[in-house]
């Protein structure tokens, strides 16, 4: 995964690569990362804090991008939940500019003055937009070698991409938009159980999760 290449897990596909060749696009994997609609590229398992059945997963570059913690900084395998990041974005109610959704979170146009937000991987996969990375396959860059401040990103207006290195494999925003449609909906907050009916209940105590997160409450209550 290009956009990963900073990260340490990604040194042996890299040099793998260098040595065999540029690998085949890979295909759509069976998840979701949490923050943005793309599909492909290295993931790492959230760390819910309220169990489901279900795995939640993030890409290793959003979650850098993010300021993510990992749970266990000697595996590196886990990252903390992303609940309160998640919902600070769905309270700005903004919209990636290019992929035009509101999945996940998203990163503010460096530009000063410009209201445009982007996903990181869609700003990388469209290829018109400046992205200004923090850290390399070596460690964290020398900030007085930098462009443009770290952890950084312009839409593609106040992009100043030489239009001979956009990359062959680019997609378009209208492949983008189709991706970001076809990302499962996220669900809708749950109806207060207080104000539910008797077939509602009886629904809602039918699902494993519900039951989990009762359970939780009920110890937290009583641990204090």
């Amino acid at each position: 995964c290009h956009p990963c290449s900073y990260f340490e897990k990604d040194r042996e596909y890299l040099a793998a690569e260098r040595r065999d060749g540029p690998r085949t696009a890979p295909s759509p994997l069976p998840i979701v990362c949490e923050l943005c609609p793309k599909r492909q590229g290295a993931f790492l398992q959230v760390d819910m804090k309220i169990p489901t059945r279900k795995s939640h997963w993030v890409h290793t570059v959003c979650a850098k991008w993010h300021g993510m913690n990992y749970v266990d900084i000697e595996l590196k395998d886990r990252v903390e939940d992303l609940t309160l990041l998640k919902d600070y974005f769905k309270s700005l109610s903004v919209k990636c500019y290019l992929c035009q959704s509101g999945i996940g979170a998203l990163h503010k146009c460096r530009q000063e003055n410009c209201d445009k937000y982007l996903h990181l991987t869609c700003a990388r996969s469209v290829g018109t937009c400046s992205v200004q990375h923090g850290e390399g396959l070596e460690g964290i860059f020398d900030i007085t070698s930098l462009e443009h401040q770290p952890w950084t990103l312009a839409c593609p207006e106040h992009s100043d991409v030489d239009p001979e290195s956009i990359p062959e494999n680019s997609i378009s925003t209208d492949q983008l938009v189709s991706i970001a449609k076809s990302y499962p909906p996220e669900p809708l907050p749950p109806k207060p159980f207080y104000k539910m009916t008797g077939k509602e209940r009886k629904v809602y105590w039918s699902d494993d999760d519900n039951l989990a997160q009762f359970f939780e409450k009920v110890m937290t209550n009583t641990t204090g």
